[in-house]
């Protein structure tokens, strides 16, 4: 996928067939999921037995990159409406086959996008009784490198209910809480509270994130959930999601409070794959994604 605006902004992939892994240790999700949506996918596999929709997996090995190059004719190029092309070209060597499959396998794929679909492919596949040598035991996936260049990692920010009056005081007990700008912050792990009258920017004091993981200690989603929702009374089930700035504004704007999340990066999401960790769900999304129907797997 290259960005027609700016070329240097490049992210190279690998599609194919990633075994399922109910038992979570070679394919781990990176977030909890929430059950909606989880139904029609099920219902996708069932009527059409075909995958069209690659979930997008991150590898943490520094050796796929350069195993990345194509050996086969390009079979398709589509622009999207976002002002990316996604080139899709052959890998025909079998030595480069065999190799990328044997480096994706030396870790665990991080799951970063599609977990409904992936767990929507295990239960399939149960229902099935597919074994990992049945079609329907795999799913298809574009698998790329954790710090693959121009994979954008956004965030999810979070629209809270309105609450009242916040005690900007007592969350000083958690946080140094400053004076802030109406922007996602940039250092991991901080959040930016929107009240509507003030913007407070929230950087959780070091010594309170030590009971925390290492990975959990640079998301927002996770500080929130562990050191800020107690102040205001929520929990994530309270929450609603956007990844749109204007709108969290907008909320705030209507009297309620919103939460801007600082982005998380593709090595923290790695480290959290190999620890065995999830994050809050809709901790982040990712762009661009290869879209759906450029590629189809059948799976019966």
């Amino acid at each position: 996928m290259t960005n027609l605006q700016d070329p240097s902004l490049r992210v190279s992939g690998v599609v194919g067939a990633l075994l399922l892994d109910k038992e979570e240790q070679r394919v781990v999700p990176h977030e909890e999921t929430i059950s909606q949506g989880f139904g029609r996918w099920v219902t996708s596999l069932a009527a059409s037995h075909m995958n069209i929709d690659p979930i997008i997996g991150l590898s943490g090995s520094r050796d796929l990159s350069p195993l990345l190059q194509r050996s086969g004719n390009v079979r398709r190029r589509v622009v999207d409406g976002d002002g990316w092309v996604h080139t899709v070209s052959d890998i025909v060597d079998a030595e480069q086959v065999r190799a990328i499959s044997l480096v994706i396998a030396e870790r665990p794929v991080s799951l970063a996008d599609g977990h409904h679909r992936y767990h929507a492919a295990l239960a399939f596949a149960s229902n099935l009784g597919a074994s990992k040598d049945d079609p329907a035991g795999s799913i298809l996936a574009f698998v790329s490198t954790s710090d693959a260049r121009g994979l954008g990692i956004h965030p999810f920010h979070r629209l809270v209910p309105a609450l009242g009056t916040i005690d900007i005081q007592s969350l000083r007990q958690d946080f140094v809480v400053t004076p802030g700008q109406p922007a996602p912050p940039q250092r991991p792990g901080s959040i930016v509270l929107l009240t509507g009258d003030d913007t407070w920017h929230l950087a959780p004091h070091p010594t309170h994130l030590m009971a925390m993981p290492s990975p959990w200690r640079r998301a927002s989603s996770a500080v929130a959930q562990t050191l800020l929702y107690p102040h205001l009374g929520v929990t994530e089930a309270d929450c609603a999601y956007t990844t749109s700035i204007e709108v969290a504004l907008s909320h705030a704007d209507g009297g309620a409070p919103a939460l801007l999340m600082a982005p998380l990066d593709g090595s923290t999401i790695a480290e959290a794959g190999r620890l065995g960790l999830r994050f809050p769900q809709k901790t982040t999304f990712f762009a661009p994604k290869p879209r759906a129907g450029v590629v189809l797997r059948a799976i019966g």
